[in-house]
């Protein structure tokens, strides 16, 4: 059995995905592995509430100092305190998920004593040479990035990419006839992108519409009245709820993100928006990977094409847990 240490972050500034991703993992991992999982984020509890259901064994919690800065911005005081942490669990790994920037020593006396690997997720701002291993899910992982890192210590592709545990039951389950638009622009939706695709897609379609409003969501007040307001609009919150509304949609729209992947998981049709409104290089190869099933739009406004899947095969997609399994053996 081995001691794991895993971190994340989640806000309404930052979305909830990445905290998301690591609270599921912890659950995995910890049927056979003795597993803490720590965050600065207010929604660290509600978030593991929310995941129980799926976790097969129970992980310690610890609450991290904290702060009002974005985790890119304070990099170094979160590593000194997941240092002591592994050091005072005897964590054999430490998987970080999240943008922190990590400085080149940040982990430094975890390496040396050559008993912790350090795993990052999803993290291209840490420097270079301060872990073992970057886990990149697929179509991050920008050749560049590939290159500067080396490719010996990067990981990719569907077994390092996750989906929500409830999308791996939905995948193999029977489904009816698929209805309606799905509309999830993330956990927080900083932007009010929800909103603005609700109120386009209700004077350009004529589909019931299905939105999945996060916790940290703070326009929920305003998408409440709307659905009231508006007959063909429903609101949905929680698992399992929001992956059988994506699952039973005819197509989705979605902010690229975690949710992206469980549409194309699903065989869901998909128009992905960017947060900012810029389709960057990740964007676009997600969008090369998948087509013609997913297709993009810059923002909301944009949203005029319906994508079709043409035949195409979703892929199995979710295996992260198992993967980093075999880092653990020695083996990945």
């Amino acid at each position: 059995m081995a001691t794991i240490l895993l971190h994340a972050e989640g806000d309404a500034r930052t979305g909830l995905g990445h905290l998301v991703r690591m609270v599921a993992v912890a659950g995995e991992l910890a049927d056979e592995h003795s597993v803490h999982l720590a965050s600065t984020s207010p929604h660290l509890r509600a978030v593991v509430a929310e995941l129980s259901p799926w976790a097969k064994g129970d992980f310690s919690l610890h609450e991290l100092t904290p702060s009002d800065e974005l985790p890119w911005d304070r990099g170094e005081p979160l590593a000194a305190e997941l240092v002591t942490l592994a050091h005072k669990a005897g964590a054999t790994l430490l998987v970080s998920d999240g943008k922190a920037a990590y400085g080149a020593h940040a982990f430094q006396s975890l390496r040396e004593a050559g008993r912790t690997r350090v795993v990052l997720v999803d993290n291209v701002q840490a420097a270079r040479d301060c872990f073992d291993l970057l886990v990149l899910p697929t179509c991050h992982a920008d050749p560049a990035i590939v290159a500067a890192v080396g490719v010996d210590r990067v990981r990719t592709g569907p077994d390092w990419t996750f989906v929500h545990p409830a999308v791996k039951a939905l995948r193999d389950a029977p489904r009816g006839a698929r209805q309606g638009v799905f509309v999830s622009m993330g956990g927080a939706d900083p932007n009010g992108l929800t909103m603005r695709a609700l109120r386009h897609l209700l004077a350009h379609t004529t589909h019931a519409l299905v939105a999945a409003v996060g916790p940290a969501n703070r326009f929920r007040a305003e998408l409440d009245a709307l659905a009231q307001a508006e007959p063909r609009v429903k609101l949905v919150s929680g698992s399992p709820e929001t992956q059988e509304a994506l699952a039973g949609a005819e197509y989705a729209v979605c902010a690229f993100g975690i949710t992206a992947y469980e549409a194309v998981a699903l065989a869901v049709p998909l128009i992905v928006v960017p947060h900012d409104g810029r389709v960057d290089g990740d964007i676009e190869r997600f969008v090369g990977a998948f087509a013609p099933a997913v297709i993009a739009a810059s923002s909301p406004e944009e949203l005029v094409v319906i994508p079709s899947f043409a035949g195409s095969v979703a892929p199995a997609f979710g295996a992260l847990s198992r993967s980093l399994e075999r880092v653990i053996a020695g083996s990945g």
